[in-house]
């Protein structure tokens, strides 16, 4: 995949990642001027991730916190609610406020949206890019009893330009991967 930062934000010298998590986010350092990610507040120290919810265990200013539910799929929407537990901690809210605010989340139109069509358990999973639409097929994929329709949109609101789609991984879908 193309990563979306390859250069060094401060002398623009390549950045060299000694791990990749997610897109370009990753454990990268500058050889030139010696930029490297920042040791985190928060950190994930496992992620579950299901077909149609997710596990969190997260370490936040040293203390453990095991097992927050997440009624999402994906390591996208991992990353999202890890996002707003740290804002919510630089906002100095307390752990359980967050942990309360992650066990009512629930998701909004089209982003992992549960409906009940003619008896049928639908999920719809909106992809908008590249990296976004490798890890909703990862999704996808690792369900056993998927069935799968794909609805292309191209309308004004959603933007003109789709071809991003070749870029998609959409061989995750044969199998095998």
């Amino acid at each position: 995949f193309p990563k979306e930062v390859t250069d060094c934000p401060l002398c623009q010298a390549p950045l060299f990642y000694s791990k990749f998590l997610y897109g370009h986010l990753g454990h990268y350092r500058c050889e030139a001027c010696k930029f490297e990610r920042p040791r985190p507040g928060l950190e994930a120290d496992r992620i579950e991730v299901g077909t149609s919810e997710s596990t969190i265990h997260l370490m936040l200013h040293g203390a453990n916190y095991a097992g927050l539910p997440l009624k999402l799929p994906g390591l996208f929407n991992a990353y999202n609610l890890l996002g707003s537990i740290a804002a919510g901690a630089w906002l100095d809210l307390p752990v359980t406020v967050l942990e309360n605010a992650v066990s009512k989340y629930q998701s909004i139109f089209g982003r992992a949206e549960r409906q009940v069509i003619d008896s049928k358990n639908v999920m719809i999973l909106l992809i908008k890019n590249p990296i976004g639409a490798m890890e909703v097929l990862k999704v996808v994929a690792a369900d056993p009893k998927k069935r799968l329709l794909i609805a292309i949109n191209d309308n004004y609101a959603d933007g003109r330009d789709i071809s991003w789609l070749w870029d998609a991984p959409f061989e995750l879908l044969a199998g095998g991967h």
